[in-house]
């Protein structure tokens, strides 16, 4: 038997073929080996618990016309195959808070899991696919989004109602009360009953004024106070979502939250996690019991150069000193970063930083600005 000598350069090519072939066949393999993506058992599900209260079938709720209950979505938010063009993936995992849905105020958010099930989905076709039966058991059901009186129903009234319903009693109207709790809630003797039925929009006064359609019955009525405009305008009107988040409030209890800082802070119980080796302070625990909610892990620790820049920025608003890298950076005692943030805390510019905060909120400026830029004796205060 004669053994024929095979060229180095061919044998290492079978080898290389071989290899893109096995591979290639293995990563077929497991696409087909994946249970395809299918809307209504996969895809329905999440848009219902993350995007529905505010783009579903309540018309008074619906944001920007936008449904994702229907198909109708398909042709105006979605690229089928191509997951990266689709403005509705585009939003669910931009980097900008602003235009991240759903947004962050409301509290929820996709877990990495879901936001791959809505990439693959979409890239492979995205397809409507067949309704399920109405009464299946595993129709999502949509949920109607929950109302925080903190966050959206007092920004509300305080824009539009404290000035003739505040804290001025000479400025008031009618004995109604909108910025204490017992205000909308009691009898205002000679001037009438509550203004809210909590659990009930329909027979709540106040709901009826601000939905009216008759300007002249309509709530706000700002009489020039707050706007240029006439009383009774159409300007004046809240728009159709503040309005239905005063009616959801309501039906849903009307329950009235205190301004924060008024509220006695009590010391919540140190949540249990996963990988405690990554715990060094209980901080850390609720840090990472929400990182586990959302289905995260923690980032990399970063290096000290990069912890040394972010704290210094924070505390002064400035970047650190070459003096002070220097010394944090050859120093190798073991809190040597924690002995640069006690000197940043004793430091002048940490208060100025602080100080500019408040400065901020009291609107501080030397002169008045606009058009004469007059000066203003505010250092005095």
């Amino acid at each position: 038997m004669t053994l024929r000598r095979v060229p180095m350069s061919l044998a290492v090519l079978a080898v290389l073929l071989g290899g893109f072939g096995s591979g290639a066949l293995g990563t077929a393999s497991a696409q087909e080996s994946a249970p395809p993506v299918e809307f209504h058992r996969d895809i329905r599900p999440i848009l219902a618990q993350a995007c529905m209260s505010c783009h579903g079938p309540n018309e008074r709720a619906r944001q920007a016309d936008l449904r994702l209950d229907t198909p109708d979505f398909l042709d105006t938010v979605v690229v089928a195959g191509d997951a990266e063009s689709s403005p509705l993936f585009q939003r669910l995992t931009t980097d900008d808070r602003i235009g991240r849905m759903p947004p962050v105020s409301t509290g929820r958010s996709l877990t990495d899991d879901q936001v791959d099930a809505v990439r693959r989905w979409i890239d492979g076709g995205a397809e409507w696919g067949d309704e399920l039966a109405a009464d299946a058991a595993d129709v999502p059901a949509v949920p109607e989004r929950v109302i925080d009186f903190a966050r959206e129903v007092r920004p509300i009234l305080s824009e539009n109602c404290f000035t003739c319903h505040g804290p001025d009693a000479e400025a008031r109207q009618r004995g109604l009360r909108l910025d204490v709790q017992e205000g909308p809630f009691s009898d205002r003797g000679t001037f009438g009953g509550p203004v809210i039925v909590p659990g009930n929009a329909d027979d709540s006064l106040l709901f009826h004024r601000v939905s009216a359609d008759d300007a002249v019955f309509r709530m706000p009525y700002r009489l020039g106070l707050n706007t240029p405009v006439m009383p009774g305008a159409d300007e004046d009107a809240l728009d159709p979502g503040e309005i239905e988040t005063l009616r959801l409030w309501i039906d849903q209890g009307a329950e009235w939250q205190s301004h924060w800082a008024f509220v006695p802070p009590e010391r919540p119980s140190v949540p249990p996690v996963a990988g405690a080796e990554w715990v060094r302070n209980p901080i850390d625990n609720f840090v990472k019991a929400r990182l586990e909610q959302e289905g995260s892990t923690p980032s990399p620790e970063a290096d000290l150069l990069t912890l040394l820049r972010r704290v210094t920025f924070d505390l002064t608003g400035l970047p650190p000193a070459q003096g002070d890298i220097a010394a944090v950076l050859n120093d190798d005692s073991p809190d040597a970063f924690e002995r640069h943030v006690d000197r940043m805390l004793e430091s002048k510019g940490y208060g100025e930083r602080m100080a500019a905060e408040w400065l901020d909120g009291a609107r501080y400026a030397d002169s008045s600005g606009y058009q004469t830029d007059a000066p203003r004796q505010m250092w005095r205060y």
